[in-house]
């Protein structure tokens, strides 16, 4: 339910810092260490303060009205780089240069 529901609402939900993940993401992420244990193994179980961390931004995202509004702007802001007419455009200009 929480992933659908922050795709529904333009949000990225929760990012690990390792890798290249925090690159890949534009928009209202929430960036998070990956405990160690699922580092070294993704199949590992979760430790339970981690869960209770990402559970706090969904809880705020849920009952912060002014967070949530912020979260969803910044994806509004973070998705217009994808606006197809503008990627045309430039594709176009591109092309004619």
């Amino acid at each position: 339910m929480p992933g659908r529901w922050l795709q529904r609402n333009g949000l990225r939900g929760l990012i690990p810092t390792s890798e290249g993940f925090p690159k890949c993401w534009t928009g209202p992420v929430y960036l998070f260490d990956p405990p160690e244990s699922c580092l070294k193994n993704w199949e590992a179980p979760v430790p339970k303060d981690y869960v209770e961390k990402w559970s706090e931004v969904l809880d705020r995202l849920h009952d912060d009205a002014a967070e949530l509004k912020d979260a969803e702007r910044r994806a509004r802001k973070a998705d217009g780089r994808y606006d197809p007419t503008r990627l045309a455009r430039n594709f176009a200009d591109f092309v004619m240069a």
